[in-house]
């Protein structure tokens, strides 16, 4: 920081003053340096506020200037991180063909999209075929759990409230019915 950054209040006014050669104990020159002080602590501020924008751009730029100059200078990643933690390489290839999805769905072996996630993801962790993660606890043991909880969820829905229409209609027909009966006591509908 330059000295002008530094300065205080009191400074200021004591600057202001020798300028404008102004009496303290005179009350007209007391309300021209108040207005002057505030003037100029505001200007004061101002360009204080607009050297730290500055200094906080530059800092802004040097550190994009230093992640293009890394960027330029970094060398490309070993085969060895394209590796999964299990060894096996990573690729672009889907664990299980559409094909395979296709059947899987098709003969009722998967109900829904999260149960495919879900066996992608023993797939991938395991190792194993679509077969064998299939029988795999971790596949099975969350199936049956996931099965639970819809069930569960589904039993919290509130009970159904019939068809509505059908129930009037019924109603209008028990009451034509007793009204034909007791009209006529002779004939006695079935």
């Amino acid at each position: 920081m330059t000295d002008q950054e530094k300065k205080t209040e009191e400074e200021l006014q004591q600057e202001i003053i020798k300028e404008h050669n102004l009496d303290i104990e005179d009350e007209k020159d007391k309300k021209i340096l108040d207005s002057m002080m505030k003037d100029k602590v505001d200007r004061y501020d101002a360009t204080n506020q607009k050297k730290k924008a500055q200094e906080s751009l530059d800092d802004m730029t040097k550190g994009k200037d230093f992640y293009k100059e890394a960027a330029k200078t970094a060398k490309p990643a070993d085969k060895k991180s394209e590796q999964q933690p299990n060894g096996q390489e990573s690729n672009d290839k889907p664990l299980i063909s559409e094909r395979e999805i296709s059947i899987l769905f098709g003969k009722s072996v998967l109900k829904n999209e999260t149960e495919l996630k879900h066996l992608e993801k023993v797939m991938k962790d395991s190792g194993k075929s679509a077969k064998d993660a299939l029988k795999d606890s971790l596949f099975t043991t969350w199936r049956d759990n996931n099965d639970k909880l819809i069930t569960r969820q589904g039993s919290l829905l509130p009970a159904s409230q019939g068809g509505g229409n059908r129930g009037e209609a019924e109603e209008d027909a028990e009451f034509t019915k007793k009204a034909e009966e007791a009209l006529n006591p002779d004939k006695k509908s079935s």
